[in-house]
């Protein structure tokens, strides 16, 4: 603590024991009015506690704030002067501090100075004067005659030195580089410390400045020097203890973190708190060689080459950081009735293991072996580590600890003493989950030798497999080996809902997705109910290329390498499972079959392989077991028409039809592909298999309009004479759709042109009664009998005078079975006009 404060302090003190003592600060500032106002004398008095209703405030202080708006008012400052006479005349003694009195100057045409001299002199009896001055001249001045002589402290300087710096912008520019900065505050500390403060005319400092070191290298061993010889062994031994932390701790410290360690080791954590040094003292101790970053608030030396001046010197602890993993290590074994908030707490359970080195010492192995036996110490060390995942840490012990500190020789004593290897902490972990989550390979290898439990889940459901498959995988496969050699299921479900085996098909990387496939005895078992191997790959891993692909296909951007890379994870899979002796037509217990699988919008490159698998390759012809329908009626479903040419080219049966009555060539026909048409006819499609409808192929050909597909059926035999009763003669339907070209072609081809129905009558009759001019037109230019007669007699003509419509090339003098003509019919009742 510094003199001036602790002089304030006193006087704190002295003011609480006795209620007839008041201490005043009048401190020496410039106002825009130049005025003072009443509230700050109030102001003041209230900061003692005194309030405006206490009978301990002067009658004229009372009545000039009650008449001036509450204060509100400015006085003059020799009014301000009387009324303060009169209330420190309430008072046994009263304290007048005032600070820098020398700075008190005259301004232009007054004689402040000599005035405020003047109102000091006249001041009561029981006023006691405090201030402070550089020069010499107010004490003779004044005539005073006792004197306190005030040395600043380093820290003072230093904070002084940078508060300058700061409030001058100048300054602040040509020093804005930290470590130019920080030697310029040390030069100039040392400086005042050693010469600046007493000496008096320019060729006095410029002497000064000559005997401080040349280069900040002689001023660091100035001042190690200093620190080493010094008498207060308390300093030193502070020194040496901050110098050690700074240099050696793994992170930056804060002044209290620092207090906090050298109060641990000087006391052993019993009652710590007692032997904190002083805040300042940290740095005092330190000859101005540390420094308190202003942004981070942590301790750095003032710059970096000072460590080898540091090390020359011996100024660190022997071993300094089997001295802080002690440290660290008693902290976190401190016991208390509540919670700890010491500051160091999270530097010692992050960094205590990051310290220990050797040679180790008893002690030192004393302590270690305490806190991994100590399940409470550890769990409460955990939770104060930032960035550790889980935290559920209660029921934690010695093993999971060496696992994450990835401590090998830890594990051995531990499991050599007799510890649980399948220990678990509260949230059902090992420490086998442990190497796992972090990637400890060689640790998580030792434990499964040692025979751990390798399918112990966690409260997630989670195994060490699990937890293993959501790391980083590249590295992990030895350790994946481990795992399945010591007896790891790849068939449990984990929080995610996946297996093991599922997640390495899913996400790979593909070597560890092969072993696991390569670790069952047959690949055709069911992992879980209804799910194989290669039903995985073909429903996780080949879905996220179609998704992918289907996505991307229209933009070249970053996605193709993924794709890629997916791509052929699949195919390796798939190629692997299948030279395993896969059963390509086995159902599963729920009914998946692959074929059926991959033709809903699979790869055709797949499907091809599995079609053309040796030995035992995949059926063409192979059903849902659950609706009956064939691949072939799925890859048509689903427009995959490289999976219907596949499947029609091996053996896939083209003349199926399913109880709707549904035929692969009529499904061709109706989406208008002639190549699958001429395929499946090449193949051999019945041309004239009926629908459930009764429809032929050639139905649906002239339905549609397809003349390609018309002449690919008639020149393969397709029957143009079919009949049936509800159904459309195939010459009927091309006339109704008016393809006189379908109609002609079907004519070429024995089509009977004069057919009759059940009345008798042609399609010449019922087109002339029905006024289709175009189609009698066709029918008489390709040889239909314009003379034939239905039952009732009537030719052509006479169904065209019926209809109101004109005759074309009949015999206008042929009877009916009446005995009536074209003309006596026009001239019945009802055609007379």
């Amino acid at each position: 603590m510094s003199q001036p404060t602790l002089i304030v302090s006193t006087l704190k003190l002295l003011t609480r024991r006795h209620r007839t003592l008041v201490n005043g600060y009048l401190i020496t500032r410039r106002y825009n009015s130049g005025r003072t106002l009443l509230s700050r004398l109030i102001a003041v008095l209230e900061s003692t506690g005194f309030h405006q209703g206490t009978t301990d405030l002067a009658q004229d202080l009372k009545y000039k704030y009650n008449n001036s708006f509450r204060g509100t008012a400015p006085i003059h400052p020799i009014e301000y002067f009387n009324l303060f006479k009169a209330q420190a005349s309430k008072f046994k003694i009263v304290y007048l501090i005032i600070d820098a009195l020398d700075s008190c100057t005259n301004s232009e045409g007054e004689r402040t100075r000599q005035r405020m001299q003047e109102a000091l002199r006249k001041l009561p009896q029981n006023v006691r004067v405090l201030f402070t001055s550089r020069s010499d001249s107010l004490i003779r001045d004044l005539g005073i005659s006792q004197r306190l002589h005030i040395t600043p402290h380093e820290s003072d300087i230093r904070r002084y030195v940078a508060d300058q710096i700061n409030r001058d912008l100048e300054l602040h520019r040509v020093l804005a580089d930290a470590a130019y900065q920080d030697e310029v505050i040390t030069r100039v500390t040392e400086l005042t410390l050693k010469s600046g403060i007493n000496q008096g005319t320019l060729t006095d400092i410029k002497e000064a400045l000559k005997q401080l070191p040349a280069s900040s290298s002689r001023a660091f061993e100035a001042s190690i020097r200093r620190i080493l010889s010094s008498d207060n062994t308390f300093e030193t031994e502070l020194a040496k203890h901050v110098f050690t932390w700074a240099v050696n701790a793994k992170v930056g410290l804060t002044v209290d973190q620092v207090r906090d360690s050298f109060a641990i080791q000087k006391s052993q954590g019993t009652q710590y708190q007692d032997s904190r040094p002083p805040r300042d003292a940290i740095l005092s101790s330190c000859a101005g060689l540390i420094v308190e970053d202003h942004e981070t608030k942590t301790l750095r030396l003032v710059h970096e080459s000072l460590k080898n001046h540091l090390q020359r010197h011996e100024v660190f602890y022997k071993h300094p950081d089997l001295t802080i993993a002690k440290i660290c290590l008693t902290s976190l074994l401190l016991k208390g009735s509540g919670p700890l908030h010491s500051p160091l707490l999270v530097y010692s359970a992050t960094y205590w293991c990051s310290h220990i080195c050797k040679p180790f010492d008893s002690e030192l192995q004393k302590l270690v072996k305490r806190f991994l036996s100590d399940s409470v110490s550890l769990s409460r060390a955990f939770g104060l580590i930032p960035g550790v995942s889980g935290g559920d840490f209660d029921g934690m012990t010695g093993l999971h600890a060496a696992v994450y500190f990835n401590r090998l020789t830890w594990i051995k004593r531990l499991l050599k003493s007799g510890i649980d290897i399948n220990s678990r902490s509260s949230n059902g972990q090992t420490a086998l989950h442990w190497a796992a989550i972090l990637g400890r390979h060689k640790l998580l290898t030792y434990l499964v030798q040692k025979s751990a439990d390798t399918n112990i889940q966690d409260k997630s459901g989670d195994t060490s497999l699990h937890k293993l498959l959501m790391g980083p995988t590249t590295e992990g496969l030895r350790a994946v080996r481990s795992l399945i050699r010591g007896g790891a299921r790849i068939d449990l479900k984990g929080s995610k809902g996946l297996t093991p085996l599922s997640s390495a098909i899913r996400y790979g990387p593909t070597s560890i997705a092969l072993l696991l496939i390569k670790s069952q005895k047959d690949v055709n078992v069911e992992v879980t109910a209804g799910w194989t191997s290669l039903r995985e790959v073909f429903y996780h891993a080949h879905e996220m290329i179609h998704k992918l692909s289907h996505n991307n296909s229209s933009s070249d951007d970053g996605w193709t390498p993924l794709r890629d890379a997916v791509r052929n994870h699949v195919y390796c899979l798939i190629h692997f499972l299948l030279n395993r002796g896969v059963d390509l037509n086995r159902p599963t217990s729920d009914g998946w079959l692959p074929v059926l699988h991959i033709v809903k919008g699979g790869s055709s490159v797949v499907l091809q392989r599995l079609l053309e698998r040796q030995p035992n390759p995949a059926d063409a012809n192979q059903r849902d077991v659950k609706d009956g329908k064939s691949a072939l009626h799925w890859a048509f479903y689903y427009k995959q028409h490289s999976a219907i040419r596949l499947l029609i080219e091996h053996g896939a049966n083209v003349n199926e039809k399913d109880p709707e009555g549904w035929t692969p060539l009529i499904q061709a026909i109706c989406e208008k592909n002639e190549d699958l048409v001429w395929l499946l006819i090449k193949k051999g499609a019945q041309v004239d298999q009926k629908d459930a409808k009764g429809w032929l192929p050639l139905h649906y050909a002239i339905e549609f309009r397809s003349t390609g597909v018309v002449w690919l059926l008639i020149l393969n035999g397709a029957d143009v004479k079919l009949r049936h009763i509800n159904i459309p003669n195939v010459l009927d339907l091309a006339l109704q759709k008016a393809e006189y070209s379908f109609a002609w072609l079907l004519c070429q081809h024995g089509a009977d042109i004069n057919e009759v129905d059940e009345k008798g009558m042609t399609r010449l009759h019922r087109a002339s009664y029905s006024g289709r001019v175009k189609d009698v037109e066709f029918l008489l230019t390709n040889g239909v009998e314009p003379g034939m007669k239905d039952t009732a007699g009537f030719t052509a003509l006479h169904y065209a005078v019926l209809g109101g419509s004109e005759a074309v090339g009949a015999d206008r003098h042929v009877r009916n079975a009446q005995g009536w003509s074209a003309i006596d019919v026009l001239k019945s009742p009802g055609h007379q006009n």
